[in-house]
Parts: C-alpha cells; sequence; structure tokens
C-alpha cells in the first residue's frame, strides 16, 4: 500500500472514530385539517368531513450525525402514543353506555372508536425501537459513524442490542434509579453516590466549562447485567443538586472524553431551535400524514444545504458572506433573491 492510500485510509478511521449518530425524541405542535382518522391531539379520531383546522401534538424520534467538521440531520420516525389500559377502559365504559341508552349516533361513534383503537394498536411501536430502526437506517445508508448518543429516556436493551450487534459504541444519559450491584447487592445508583467520598469527584474541563466527575465500572440489572462506565458529574465544586449520570460501552475510555463525547449532542438542540423557528418545520396546514411528512424532508434538506454543517457552534461560508445562525443565513438568501428579481 502506497502512502497516499495510508494517509487516506488513516484520516478515514480518524474521522471515523469522531463521527456520531445523535438520537432524540422532539415534541411538535401541528396543523391538519380534521378528517376522517386523521391525527389529533395524538389519538385517530373521526370527523364527519373537514370543518376547521385544528392543533396537535407530533413526537418525533430523530437520528442527527455529527463528526465535528460536517453535521446534518438523517432521518425521523413519527411515534404515536397508545395508552392500551386507558383506552380499553374507555371502550367498556362506552359499550355498557350503549347498553343502557343507545342510538345510531352514538354506535356509529362508539364503531369508529373500535376501528381507531386496533389502527393505533397495529402502529405502535416504542421509541426505543424507532430509535434502533434509525441507527440501522443509518448504517445501510452508508453514514460512516462509530458511536450513538442518546439521552435516559433511551436506556433500554431494545436500543442498545441492536447497536452492538452493528458493531458500534454508544454513550447515553441514565436515570439515577436504575439499580447497580454494590456489595453484592442491587442498589440505586443515586444510593451508591451518596457512598462516594466527595474527594473522589475530579475537576474536569469539557472546552470552556469546569465539571466534577467521578467515574466508575459498574454492573446494570435492567442492562442483562452489563459492566457499564459511569460517569457522574456536578457543576459546582460544592456537589450541590443532582448528578449529571452518563454511562457508555466503553470502559476504557477515562472521563473527559466521555463527557466530551457526550457534549456532541448540543448540535441537536440548536437544530431543533432553527428548523422550527427559522425553517417552519411546524408550520403547515395539510390534509394528510404523507403531506406533513414531504415538508418535514424539505425541511431537513433546506437545513443541510444553507450550510449549517460546520463544527458545533460554528458554521461556514454562507451565501457570500459568513454567518453565525441559519436564521441570518435564512435572510440572506430572501435578500439575494429579492436582489435577483429586481435585477
Amino acid at each position: 500500500m502506497n502512502a497516499g492510500k495510508l494517509i487516506s485510509k488513516s484520516l478515514f478511521h480518524w474521522q471515523m472514530e469522531r463521527a456520531l449518530i445523535c438520537i432524540r425524541c422532539e415534541t411538535l405542535l401541528g396543523k391538519c385539517a380534521l378528517q376522517p382518522f386523521c391525527i389529533r391531539r395524538r389519538k385517530l379520531r373521526y370527523s364527519p368531513g373537514v370543518s376547521r383546522w385544528s392543533k396537535f401534538v407530533l413526537p418525533l424520534v430523530t437520528s442527527y450525525y455529527v463528526n465535528r467538521s460536517d453535521q446534518f440531520p438523517v432521518d425521523f420516525r413519527l411515534w404515536y402514543q397508545f395508552q392500551v389500559k386507558k383506552e380499553l377502559a374507555q371502550l367498556r365504559q362506552t359499550s355498557r353506555e350503549l347498553s343502557e341508552q343507545s342510538n345510531l349516533a352514538s354506535y356509529r361513534q362508539h364503531l369508529t372508536d373500535l376501528l381507531a383503537f386496533h389502527v393505533r394498536e397495529q402502529l405502535y411501536r416504542t421509541k426505543t425501537s424507532l430509535a434502533a430502526e434509525l441507527v440501522q437506517g443509518a448504517t445501510q445508508l452508508g453514514i460512516p459513524f462509530r458511536v450513538v448518543l442518546f439521552d435516559s429516556w433511551f436506556l433500554h436493551n431494545e436500543l442498545i442490542d441492536p447497536i452492538e450487534a452493528l458493531g458500534k459504541d454508544w454513550v447515553g444519559g441514565c436515570p439515577k434509579d436504575r439499580l447497580i450491584l454494590f456489595n453484592n447487592r442491587w442498589t440505586q445508583i443515586q444510593a451508591y453516590l451518596q457512598t462516594i467520598p466527595t474527594s473522589a469527584y475530579r475537576p474536569t474541563q469539557v472546552f470552556e466549562q469546569t465539571y466534577w466527575a467521578f467515574t466508575k465500572v459498574l454492573t446494570f440489572k435492567s442492562l442483562n447485567n452489563r459492566r457499564l462506565r459511569m460517569v457522574a458529574s456536578y457543576d459546582n465544586p460544592d456537589l450541590k443538586g443532582d448528578p449529571f449520570l452518563v454511562v457508555t460501552n466503553r470502559k476504557n475510555w477515562e472521563r473527559t472524553r466521555i463527557l466530551l463525547t457526550y457534549h456532541d449532542r448540543w448540535p441537536t438542540e440548536t437544530f431543533n431551535e432553527d428548523i422550527k423557528g427559522d425553517l417552519g418545520f411546524e408550520d403547515y396546514q395539510l390534509h394528510k400524514l404523507s403531506g406533513i411528512r414531504r415538508h418535514w424532508y424539505l425541511c431537513m434538506a433546506a437545513y443541510s444545504l444553507l450550510g449549517e454543517q460546520g463544527c458545533p457552534g460554528r458554521s461556514r461560508q454562507g451565501v457570500h458572506a459568513p454567518f453565525e445562525s441559519t436564521g441570518h443565513r435564512c435572510r440572506a438568501v430572501i435578500d439575494e433573491t429579492l436582489r435577483h428579481l429586481v435585477e
């Protein structure tokens, strides 16, 4: 192998080590026209025609790519909430009411509710299963990444197992009530941390912020007794408040690298602010979910094309000058378009 190919291969592996897929769940507020079996307030409701525009909530599970030189949204999945016990109780209550006092309209509504229940039951997927599908989809698309980041909501075997099956590493938030093995007993993390002396927390620099962090390899009961490295950190030397907990399958990583890696989730925060504020991710009035999906994909494509692909907290060259935010780029594109129309 010549030197050029060796250097290219080394650079690829170096970039891939820093390439991440971030998973998060975002709740969006949208609008659609009320039609038969449209989504309304997270439930499928029947309406005998389009009468008005209604607001509804759409929880999305999204994936986002970051490698400290490029960043862009990858894909999303819509999560349908489905509370089986609650809705079955409502259906039974409706059946009892129909047996006492019934009419044609009531039977029609009850039949619609039964059909809607069946549809939601077939569509239901957990958020962690949707997140696992997004990770597998990113791999199928050929996106090079090494680590998957996610918050404490997704810390379940349903996501971790597929990630490790793909040969990827992961760093995720951790709830404080998870059980770990301590002194041959299963103990909550929050109780275990109370036994740790203050001197065990070491100052750790993460960019411009200093944290006081403690790390330990522990056995987690709910994760098939996996041994994982846990980092508990505070943003003050007095250790006041609740600690921020992070776990990873990379037991050989030090606390600084784990916190720095998890910090790379920050671009997803600015992405959600920009795409909902400047690109109108929630501003649509469409009759069908397929149309809403197309609108979302177009917004994601517009976000990527606007050049928000620099290092986290930085931006590349815009239309004709450097800009600090997506909003500045949007206004610059509008100004340049109007200038071309006038000319």
